[in-house]
């Protein structure tokens, strides 16, 4: 993928807007704090601050549980996930348990950035965003 930080940031923002979505780029310490991980809720989509960094490595005091070596990729497969729920997959994730309902987002939400928008994620940003679904499954978890 050949797009910077920058036009990234440009890219999401115009896509929010036309999508009547609000976008927020959060601090490490606002959200859930740390970095490297997007949110939605209903119209807004939130990004934390996405560094390049090891698994497990602590950046400020916030642990960072997966690797991530593009975070200009990272963000982006991130804002698609989030844009899926947003306004892709929004509604139509009856009878799925949430761990399927995170992989069909984020496979919908690739989908749509490669046809829409023509960006083709790597395998690596690809595997990234299906282990980060796993932090879905903890969070049912805990409920």
């Amino acid at each position: 993928m050949n797009i910077n930080k920058q036009e990234a940031m440009e890219l999401m923002k115009r896509i929010a807007k036309e999508e009547g979505l609000g976008l927020t780029f959060l601090k490490a310490d606002e959200g859930r704090g740390g970095y490297n991980y997007g949110g939605s809720c209903g119209d807004r989509i939130m990004l934390a601050p996405f560094v390049k960094c090891g698994a497990h490595e602590k950046i400020d005091g916030y642990s960072v549980e997966r690797a991530c070596d593009n975070p200009v990729e990272c963000m982006l497969i991130s804002f698609f996930h989030e844009l899926s729920h947003c306004k892709i997959a929004n509604g139509l994730d009856a009878g799925r348990s949430v761990m399927q309902n995170e992989i069909w987002v984020s496979m919908t939400g690739i989908l749509h950035a490669e046809a829409k928008y023509n960006l083709d994620f790597s395998d690596t940003a690809v595997k990234w965003l299906i282990n980060e679904n796993f932090t879905c499954e903890k969070e049912e978890g805990a409920k």
